[in-house]
């Protein structure tokens, strides 16, 4: 290395970076269920010792497991306070902005929040992320069918498949998921396959 950049034995680099685009943007909170939410909400949700001040009438109206956790006779449906075991914050926060009708559910948060949904149930939320998946992701076709198989979303699959172009993306699409998939996808996948060898 040249003399003129070494300077007592060692090399000082400056860089620039520039971001032209995140992959997913910073997370922020539409609406705040912290403290200056106390006076409208009736029990606190402890998650991994963030607060979330809520609703059970609310919750419960929507999510079987919030309505048994808060309505049948479990010891946490007296508490003023009760903690929610293996749970992101940040995916509740998002959760619970998108069963207030926020629009939250992007390609971003959709994985978190359904992950919660395969517990809490909430149907208008397996609404939203189905829609939003069939209209507006652009996750790949190995991971739409993924989360398709993994939390059974009605339609998504049938939906991907038919997008699916020609041989090659179909080659492609089964290589890189095919231990990823449930039986009826696979079973949808060889169809799909099928018709490209007849045509």
């Amino acid at each position: 290395m040249e003399q003129r950049y070494v300077k007592d034995g060692s090399v000082n680099l400056e860089v620039q970076v520039k971001l032209h685009k995140l992959e997913c943007p910073i997370e922020l909170q539409i609406h705040k269920f912290g403290v200056t939410n106390e006076k409208f909400s009736n029990v606190i949700l402890n998650v991994d010792g963030r607060k979330f001040y809520v609703l059970k009438e609310l919750l419960s109206m929507h999510s079987p497991y919030f309505e048994k956790l808060f309505t049948g006779g479990f010891q946490e449906s007296g508490k003023p306070e009760v903690t929610l075991k293996e749970v992101d914050p940040q995916d509740f926060q998002n959760f619970l902005e998108a069963l207030h009708g926020y629009p939250v559910v992007d390609d971003c948060t959709v994985e978190g929040i359904l992950l919660l949904n395969d517990v809490y149930d909430a149907k208008m939320i397996s609404h939203r992320c189905k829609v939003f998946l069939m209209n507006s992701s652009k996750k790949t076709v190995v991971k739409k069918l993924q989360l398709a198989s993994r939390y059974q979303i009605d339609g998504l699959a049938d939906k991907t498949i038919s997008d699916i172009k020609d041989a090659a993306e179909f080659r492609k699409l089964v290589t890189e998921g095919k231990n990823d998939f449930s039986p009826e996808i696979l079973k949808a996948l060889l169809d799909k396959g099928l018709s490209f060898h007849s045509s």
